[in-house]
């Protein structure tokens, strides 16, 4: 079956589903990006809990070993709001805290890291999922590239743009994917070119695409902060 696991394609088509309908022109409002969000944990939840009960297949899937709990997940992800209370504390009549879109950014992407653990049930399936999230990272980095250069059919043979923003519509949401996903993929590079990691089901050409043109795309945003980010990551991950 390769790469085409239906597992892990259903959590693709959730999540295309969902993330497909924001467009250039609605990615600023925040009510409707909320609202898609709450669409696709409801999309989750018909999948992969109504679905299988409706069929009488639902049971409780065990964990195998290495994988973190979903208590493990819940502290992880919640990391990000927490860190936003010595803020409130610090700046809070000057500055809103805590605001709806706030708590969805972090409150939805711990409801899809729950689904995905408790639904990717071996390291086989979790390396198929690296892979397709590998296929999208690749896509939006060479689609912020051809931006640049002004090979985009929007700007053929123009002089390109400043700063490419890809398909995010945003130069820094584009820059705050790329910082997140790119390290991550340069680890699993490396540790394929030095054989610490064997039977990895991802080719490491393909890593090293993915890697390539992440970090082109990277350079490419021109937004310091990413940029000093992801080196400060990867001189660290290189330390360890």
């Amino acid at each position: 079956m390769g790469f085409f696991q239906l597992r892990v394609l259903s959590f693709a088509g959730v999540f295309a589903s969902t993330i497909l309908a924001v467009s250039y022109k609605l990615y600023h409002l925040n009510n409707f990006k909320i609202l898609m969000a709450f669409f696709g944990v409801v999309g989750l939840f018909f999948v992969f809990d109504l679905l299988p009960l409706l069929k009488g297949k639902w049971k409780t899937k065990e964990e195998f070993k290495g994988q973190p709990s979903l208590f493990q997940i819940f502290i992880y992800t919640l990391l990000p709001l927490i860190g936003c209370v010595p803020g409130l504390l610090l700046f809070g009549e000057i500055i809103p805290f805590f605001t709806l879109i706030e708590v969805f950014s972090v409150v939805v992407p711990l409801i899809w890291m729950c689904y995905l653990v408790r639904e990717l049930d071996s390291i086989d399936l979790w390396e198929k999922f690296l892979f397709w999230l590998g296929v999208v990272t690749l896509l939006a980095s060479g689609w912020g590239v051809i931006e640049y250069l002004g090979l985009k059919p929007s700007n053929f043979l123009s002089m390109g743009v400043g700063r490419a923003k890809s398909t995010f519509g945003n130069i820094n949401y584009f820059a705050g994917f790329l910082v997140v996903i790119v390290p991550f993929f340069a680890q699993l590079f490396l540790s394929q070119m030095f054989e610490l990691k064997k039977n990895f089901v991802i080719p490491q050409k393909f890593l090293g695409l993915v890697v390539f043109f992440g970090v082109l795309s990277l350079h490419m945003t021109k937004t310091r902060a990413a940029l000093f980010s992801f080196y400060a990551v990867m001189g660290l991950s290189l330390i360890y």
